[in-house]
């Protein structure tokens, strides 16, 4: 997103909302149609500006709707005063509290109140009563610190009800426009044919706007049949992607990503990506802003409902609106006639009321856009039976941070089934060597175990189908991530075992100056390089120097040429 900036405009009480070079404002504030006299109009559009004027679009607009209500408030109780009363804000708690509305909601209108009289009273005290008191009240304290029970997020029953309902929503919606398209083709005398027919032609091949519509011939009788057939707005939103209609395919796409809901919102056209050396998967990309990095899920390119074939569904159906956009979002993925006639990007206000809506449509379970990215952190945790599992699908720098997500005491019964299974393997051999058997001294051989890996770790079974991709009774195709795979056997005390991963380390340090040189280092640091850091910052650190000296000793195994 580029930089935002807030001018006035006409008068000082009207702000405009400016992104980049665009030719457009992407909002417009009237403070004075919100409610306030001219002189408070003008004295709060200057702390709006101080207060909120470096926060993002979104942010402001909500800023602005909580500000309105208040404005609201004092032209219904006070009219168009030119002071701020001294009771106001005290009255505004008890306004907030007789709507009913949620402790968050009233808290929130209520701070926003408090904020702007607080501001004014440091900067232009001549406009606020000066028996003022500015108290932060009961409604905005509760809300503040009131505890709030973590419910838990759908599970993957849910999730499949979810994904189900927005493919059969797509499907509707795109075979509806189709139909209603095609009625101008009718032979039969419907009204809506022959206005869709006018309308295609006023606007040269696209449904004329309202201006368009202004220049029309037989203007009056148009508007009139218009008018018959529900409005322009409703044959816009029968004809072209309403917001309705794209809300289906954002909630897919966040629900198979695990995406956060408001950066995925803001996903560009540009969304899909090829997968280095694998031809059977894609990635679906956006930016992340707050963490400023590239979200990179993969898919299988084969299934017709993965989150890319859904994206291109889109993009196919919003094509003929991208030249209609407003220019801050004229590359966004989710563009759409919105309320307003505009082709943009629907609101945070927006997607949540089309939530609501849908909930009750289909009759499914309360949950928040921001649960599902918590589903799809525990299904991956519990899936890949490691952390590093859910970590890797929502694109965490740390496991700390996706602990926030999925917690590890989920996978307790799992982790302690794990050190059960390993401790009687270490028992078992400890029962042979106490039984006489003879010890057999460590040496290399050019014959490694099946179940050994690339770069010298084991494998419990690399049949098993553990490591992400992988499926049961086919040999694992993971062979330089086993680093990070739940099923690797990494034995510190074992000589042998060491002696293998300190070659493996000092072989991908000599193909990483070898690969910096020849070109591709780019490559070697997307297949081996978190090989390489694990080894080098988790593994090998925790060797004993007595474990160490004799790997060093037993020299190292023979390791391939990387390409």
């Amino acid at each position: 997103m580029k930089p935002l900036a807030v001018r006035p405009i006409r008068t000082g009480y009207v702000l405009e909302l400016w992104v980049g070079e665009n030719t457009a404002p992407m909002s417009i504030l009237d403070f004075h149609a919100a409610g306030f006299s001219k002189v408070l109009a003008e004295a709060t559009a200057r702390s709006f500006v101080a207060l909120q004027g470096g926060n993002a679009v979104e942010s402001q607009n909500a800023n602005w709707r909580l500000v309105r209500s208040f404005g609201n408030f004092l032209s219904k109780e006070y009219g168009y005063i030119k002071k701020f009363p001294a009771d106001c804000l005290k009255r505004f708690g008890k306004y907030l509290e007789a709507t009913g509305k949620s402790l968050t909601t009233t808290g929130a209108a209520y701070n926003a109140a408090y904020r702007t009289l607080n501001w004014l009273l440091r900067n232009i005290p001549e406009v606020i009563d000066r028996n003022i008191r500015l108290e932060r009240g009961q409604a905005a304290s509760l809300a503040k610190s009131s505890p709030k029970t973590r419910k838990n997020p759908p599970d993957a029953e849910v999730l499949a009800q979810i994904l189900a309902c927005c493919y059969a929503d797509i499907e509707a919606s795109e075979a509806a426009r189709v139909k209603f398209r095609l009625l101008p083709l009718s032979e039969e005398p419907i009204l809506i044919a022959d206005v869709l027919l006018s309308l295609l032609g006023a606007g040269g091949g696209m449904l004329a706007t309202a201006e368009q519509l202004k220049q029309a011939p037989k203007q009056y009788s148009l508007k009139k049949a218009i008018n018959e057939c529900g409005g322009l707005r409703e044959i816009y939103s029968k004809y072209y992607l309403s917001i309705e209609d794209v809300f289906p395919y954002y909630l897919a796409i966040l629900v198979q990503a695990s995406a956060n809901p408001q950066s995925l919102r803001l996903a560009d056209m540009d969304c899909i990506m090829p997968v280095p050396f694998r031809d059977d998967l894609e990635r679906f990309v956006w930016v992340k802003p707050r963490s400023r990095r590239l979200q990179i899920p993969e898919f299988h390119k084969d299934k017709k409902w993965s989150a890319p074939n859904i994206a291109r569904m889109l993009l196919n159906q919003n094509l003929e609106l991208r030249h209609l956009a407003v220019p801050a979002y004229s590359d966004a993925l989710f563009i759409c006639r919105t309320v307003s006639m505009k082709v943009t990007v629907p609101s945070w206000q927006e997607i949540h009321n089309c939530l609501i809506a849908f909930r009750k449509k289909h009759n499914l379970p309360h949950f928040d856009l921001s649960d599902l990215r918590r589903s799809g952190a525990i299904l991956h945790h519990k899936a890949g039976r490691s952390i590093a599992s859910a970590q890797q699908r929502l694109q965490h720098k740390s496991p700390k941070v996706t602990q926030n997500y999925t917690s590890l005491s989920d996978r307790t019964t799992d982790h302690q089934s794990q050190i059960r299974k390993f401790q009687g393997i270490m028992v078992q051999e400890a029962q042979k060597f106490n039984s006489g058997e003879k010890a057999v001294t460590p040496k290399y051989t050019n014959s490694w175990s099946s179940a050994e890996t690339l770069f010298g770790f084991g494998c419990k079974d690399p049949l098993a189908g553990i490591a992400e991709g992988s499926r049961p009774g086919v040999a694992c195709p993971k062979f330089n991530q086993c680093s990070g795979c739940s099923g690797a056997i990494v034995v510190v005390d074992d000589p042998v075992c060491v002696a293998k991963l300190v070659a493996a380390s000092r072989h991908l340090d000599a193909e990483r100056n070898r690969a910096v040189k020849e070109g591709w280092s780019k490559r070697f640091d997307a297949l081996y390089q978190p090989t390489m850091d694990i080894l080098r910052n988790d593994i090998l650190p925790a060797v004993s120097k007595p474990v160490l000296n004799k790997a060093l000793a037993l020299g190292a195994p023979p390791l391939p040429r990387l390409e």
